[in-house]
């Protein structure tokens, strides 16, 4: 920032003096260290404004202190102190001013960035093709469909791929990959998709007219929305082929095109219940992972009763998302019930880093009104009891 006659020839002469230097440098640290303006860089989104990470908090009174100490040691005349005193704080007025400019202009910044980023009216879209710009070692270098040229990659090099986007985690999420090429069936069947480390509670894969596989994941809202976390996508392969017999080093799965992310609308009919409302007595205090998710230990009681408001009518899903695994057998043990009623079916799938999620399909029985949850088995940690660790449950029409 340049300060008022910085660079004009009367402030900035031969003459300058040691002095004057250093209150034009502790005028910059007033001007662009200010507390208020480093608070501000950090609740924007680091893509949408690279302020000042480290601020040095300096202000007026230890600005002219630190000059006095200069005059000291080179022992001035009384005049020379008073007049050079007298020059700092004019240029620290200077400065303050346009501090408080900066702060205006900053204000009016964060007004529009919030306006973007806080609209939850408008739903986002991000389209990431595996071009040049798709740096993850995953991928092996581009390369185009010989039918008709289209522009690809494969991924195969590494068997996880974690991109980040400039989607906000706030909403319901459909993830579409283009598929350009599939090595072979098995390869098409061990991809799969992940939305911030969960897996999709719903896939569907289509026979596009160029000939192209589209893979869709749908996946839930966050548990606990945040505008200002972006979301990050995970593309997986379980299988994939050894080209070295033919004279190709790469081992493949999938060669991508394109990959869409779209925000979606809330689907009507879903109750989200987060950790933090789980108050029944079976469940402890509410606990977080290093990642910010939260979630509650059940076992201070082996069975709890949760409410459900808000879902419709209909045969329904309960699903219990679990961001870890205490023991396989407390997995296994947990029971659920409906307003009294078993399921007809339920299932256990991994989800992240050795959480799963255990869901279960209920016949129509009405309006739901209760959850029950029993536990089968506990194990004994950190001088407690523990089932199961419960970060939401999810009821949705099945």
């Amino acid at each position: 920032m340049r300060l008022a006659g910085d660079g004009d020839g009367p402030a900035r002469s031969r003459e300058d003096t040691g002095e004057a230097s250093v209150a034009r440098y502790l005028c910059r640290l007033v001007a662009l260290e200010s507390p208020a303006v480093a608070t501000l860089a950090a609740q924007l989104r680091p893509h949408a404004l690279a302020l000042w990470s480290a601020p040095i908090r300096t202000s007026p009174d230890e600005a002219v202190a630190a000059f006095r100490s200069l005059q000291a040691g080179s022992a001035p005349g009384p005049a020379a102190s008073t007049s050079g005193e007298a020059t700092l704080r004019h240029r620290l007025a200077e400065a303050e001013a346009q501090n408080a400019l900066l702060l205006e202009q900053i204000a009016l910044l964060q007004e529009a960035v919030g306006a973007s980023i806080f609209d939850t009216a408008t739903l986002q879209h991000q389209t990431i093709y595996a071009d040049d710009g798709l740096t993850h070692p995953a991928f092996y270098p581009p390369e185009r469909r010989p039918s008709d040229g289209l522009s690809l990659r494969w991924i195969g090099n590494a068997d996880d791929a974690v991109l980040p986007t400039e989607i906000s985690r706030t909403r319901p999420i459909r993830v579409d990959v283009q598929l350009a090429v599939v090595i072979n069936a098995a390869a098409l069947d061990g991809f799969s998709v992940t939305c911030d480390g969960l897996p999709a509670v719903k896939v569907e894969r289509t026979r596009m007219d160029d000939g192209s596989i589209l893979h869709s994941s749908t996946f839930d809202a966050p548990a606990s929305p945040d505008p200002l976390a972006l979301v990050r996508i995970g593309l997986h392969i379980a299988s994939k082929v050894d080209l070295t017999a033919r004279g190709d080093p790469r081992f493949v799965a999938v060669a991508i095109h394109k990959i869409d992310v779209w925000q979606l609308e809330a689907e009507a009919g879903v109750v989200e219940i987060a950790a933090d409302t789980l108050d029944a007595p079976a469940f402890y205090g509410v606990e977080a992972l290093p990642d910010g998710r939260r979630f509650r230990w059940m076992g201070r009681e082996t069975a709890a009763v949760v409410p459900v408001g808000g879902a419709t009518a209909g045969a329904m899903r309960v699903e219990v998302h679990m961001p870890l695994v205490i023991h396989r057998r407390c997995l296994d043990g947990l029971e659920l019930s409906l307003d009294g009623v078993a399921p007809e079916v339920t299932r256990i799938e991994p989800a992240g880093d050795g959480g799963a999620i255990k869901s279960a399909v209920f016949p129509d029985g009405g309006v739901p009104g209760e959850l029950a949850l029993s536990l089968g088995a506990t194990v004994e940690a950190e001088g407690r009891p523990l089932g199961v660790a419960i970060e939401r449950i999810v009821i949705r029409p099945a």
